[in-house]
């Protein structure tokens, strides 16, 4: 049996009042979260809205 730990970090944004121009805007968002999730250390979520 191997002793591997798989860690997850997210980065999610939701566009719920469609604030978002475009989905290009949309994902460059998540994709800040998701490096502010890895700042922040393993296994952490970071969700935002615009």
């Amino acid at each position: 049996m191997s002793n591997k730990k798989l860690t997850v970090n997210m980065g999610v944004a939701a566009n719920e009042n469609l604030c978002y121009e475009n989905i290009t805007s949309l994902l460059q968002a998540a994709d800040t979260l998701l490096y502010k999730a890895k700042f922040r250390g393993s296994e952490q979520i970071c969700l935002g809205q615009h």
